[in-house]
């Protein structure tokens, strides 16, 4: 009798063992899972927090307050401009006069003209052709020189830079139809917009 209860007793034993052992083991394949599963989550939010940083930023949301509307003396320089050549922010009172120029325009000189309505197509090149085919196209342009400059600018990276009030396009290669687009859009449409009578 004494020896059949503890083959009974062993055997719950092992029953009992083989139940912990299964529970351990389903544990053990549940905490594998979550870690799976928060580390695919948390690599996943990685790779999205890289891509949404890396996307770019539309220069066309500009502040409209009074810091990107002043007005600083002649000759004061502004080193704050989120961009180059810039498209927003304090300026000088007087812009450049409309057409085309052959030296660079200070960035203060140059938002006043956006501001005005202005657009400016820069470039940074000593091609005379491309140089040619820019100044060119604002000839052909309605009602020029109102509202358009074309001129050098030698401290940005890109090729050609059309700028406006809160928006830029940049280019490696003359491209008429993206430049007439982006003219049509924004010309005459700055936030102190003058009067213009063009040549003629």
């Amino acid at each position: 009798m004494a020896r059949h209860q503890r083959r009974s007793q062993a055997a719950r034993r092992a029953v009992q063992r083989e139940e912990r052992r299964s529970r351990n083991q389903a544990r053990g394949r549940g905490r594998r899972w979550l870690y799976w599963i928060s580390s695919g989550t948390i690599g996943a939010l990685i790779i999205v927090s890289f891509t949404i940083t890396s996307l770019p930023t539309p220069v066309s949301n500009v502040p409209t307050g009074e810091e990107a509307m002043a007005i600083i003396p002649e000759g004061q320089r502004y080193l704050g401009y989120t961009s180059s050549p810039p498209t927003y922010g304090p300026h000088w009172p007087t812009g450049a006069a409309w057409g085309v120029r052959t030296e660079d325009i200070p960035d203060e000189r140059q938002v006043r003209n956006l501001a005005e309505g202005g657009v400016l197509i820069q470039y940074n090149t000593d091609n005379q052709d491309l140089i040619d085919q820019l100044e060119q196209f604002a000839l052909r342009q309605s009602d020029f020189p109102c509202y358009l400059i074309v001129a050098p600018f030698e401290r940005m990276e890109a090729t050609i830079a059309v700028t406006a009030w809160g928006a830029m396009e940049t280019m490696d290669v003359y491209d008429e139809e993206q430049l007439q687009e982006f003219v049509d859009t924004f010309r005459g449409t700055g936030p102190e917009l003058v009067s213009c009578a063009p040549l003629g």
